[in-house]
């Protein structure tokens, strides 16, 4: 299956940057027409995983103001990482992208206020380009 295919690459890309110590130098972001973060690894995760958004159970319990949303609407961040290919963006970190690992509610609130179905309707336009 593409999906599991495509996850298994993921984290051997993550322990080749944590076996060459570069895990703190180089961010890496997955991106996948299906992806759903809370499916890429078990539920007794404590913590984000290098290269994809946190956990919705983490973000729940540990980011300050995701009492004042839903489990729904904090799922919508997967959004944010649906693309029509499958791929991965390699980007050097600055030392103030080091300084700043506080994960930001701001982009969960855009997500909720564009609403489901415009960012399904969003995904499925972007894929009709690549098809």
């Amino acid at each position: 299956d593409q999906h599991n295919r495509y996850y298994a690459i993921a984290e051997l890309m993550n322990r080749m940057l944590f076996l060459f110590e570069s895990e703190d130098d180089i961010e890496n972001v997955h991106l996948q027409p299906c992806y759903d973060r809370d499916a890429t690894n078990s539920d007794d995760e404590v913590q984000p995983i290098h290269g994809h958004l946190p956990p919705t159970g983490w973000m729940q319990s540990n980011v300050q103001d995701a009492d004042t949303v839903t489990i729904e609407e904090l799922r919508l961040q997967n959004y944010q990482r649906r693309s029509p290919l499958p791929s991965v963006i390699l980007e050097r970190v600055t030392k103030s992208d080091k300084d700043d690992k506080y994960w930001n509610m701001r982009a969960i609130g855009n997500l909720v206020s564009e609403g489901e179905e415009k960012l399904k309707e969003a995904l499925k336009k972007e894929t009709q380009l690549v098809q």
